[in-house]
């Protein structure tokens, strides 16, 4: 029964001994790979995969058999020359004594999902830059303009009217100034966007640089005050740069009490 389980899974399973070699791998991995079965039985990563993702596999084993204990984490490997994305759980195979002979390992690919992931990160961050060069556009553009009609009518004034002309002056370097102060604002202005985005986020992002990130959704804010927690935490993010943390640190976010 395991194995008729086994075969029919779409995620990849598989057992090694602990010297690393294939004791068993399901349908579905050799089907990825474009081998029997058998091909891999009897064979180590080093036989299976390129060097680089081999010596990570197996270093990864060497570090949880000997442990006891199970692990989830995300592995690459290649194939047809492309790399792929796995989110594996892989835990000791113990025998009846409960002694560790090995490994046991379940593997799901999750290279669409991460760029779909990423897809969408692009996204919101191309839209925020399209947003923010249209207003840039708009504002230069008006100020140039109001400022080149009002340093035309000065011009124009300057003998017959000085006291108007100076009035037209002062205007253009009120719309100069008002140009200025808009320009600011938008340089400044923080992104607009919801707390559930931000979540999502920091959580892909601290996944990504392999950061330990525990969100407590204990006394969420109500819906006016959504915006102000997502800024919040846009900012502690950005305050704590995530990419100068060692791998594994935890980065700990709560709501206030």
């Amino acid at each position: 029964m395991i194995r008729a389980i086994a075969a029919a899974a779409t995620d990849l399973i598989y057992v090694k001994d602990l010297a690393g070699r294939y004791l068993f791998v399901n349908d579905a991995v050799a089907r990825l790979y474009g081998v029997r079965v058998a091909d891999f039985v009897g064979n180590d990563d080093r036989q299976m995969f390129d060097a680089a993702a081999a010596s990570q596999l197996r270093e990864t084993d060497r570090e949880i058999m000997p442990s006891g204990v199970a692990q989830e984490l995300e592995e690459s490997t290649t194939v047809d020359g492309l790399a792929r994305t796995f989110l594996s759980t892989k835990s000791p195979y113990r025998d009846a004594a409960g002694e560790v002979i090995g490994l046991i390992g379940v593997s799901r690919d999750i290279t669409d999902a991460r760029s779909t992931a990423e897809e969408i990160a692009r996204l919101r961050v191309d839209a925020e830059r399209h947003r923010i060069s249209r207003d840039l556009h708009d504002i230069i553009g008006r100020t140039l303009v109001a400022t080149s009609m009002r340093q035309q009518a000065a011009l124009h004034l300057v003998d017959r009217d000085p006291q108007r002309a100076k009035e037209q002056l002062d205007a253009a370097h009120d719309a100069i100034t008002e140009g200025q102060h808009q320009l600011r604002s938008i340089i400044q202005a923080e992104m607009s966007t919801s707390l559930p985005d931000e979540i999502s986020d920091a959580t892909f992002l601290c996944d990504r640089l392999h950061i330990d990130f525990r969100m407590d959704d204990r006394g969420r804010p109500h819906k006016p005050f959504d915006s102000a927690a997502a800024a919040a935490l846009r900012e502690q993010l950005g305050l704590n740069k995530p990419w100068f943390f060692n791998p594994g640190n935890p980065l700990d976010a709560q709501y206030p009490k």
